[in-house]
């Protein structure tokens, strides 16, 4: 998978947020999307062994970690 390429996961994210913009639909809209789904789009690509939304995630918690520390 190239770098220019997200993932399916992340692709079907970014096309439910348009789509529901596009419609004027908020109840699939970006709000929807959770903190890792987001992150996700800005990441583009997951590791391999583990994909973008789980990488995301991932990031969320250790960051979360971090702070309460």
């Amino acid at each position: 998978m190239s770098n220019r390429d997200p993932e399916p996961t992340v692709r079907f994210a970014i096309r439910r947020a348009m789509s529901a913009r596009a419609s004027g639909c908020s109840e699939h809209g970006a709000e929807t999307l959770s903190d890792a789904e987001l992150l996700a789009i800005i990441l583009r690509s997951g590791l391999a062994g583990e994909n973008v939304v789980d990488m995301a995630r991932r990031l969320i918690d250790n960051f979360r970690a971090w702070m309460a520390c």
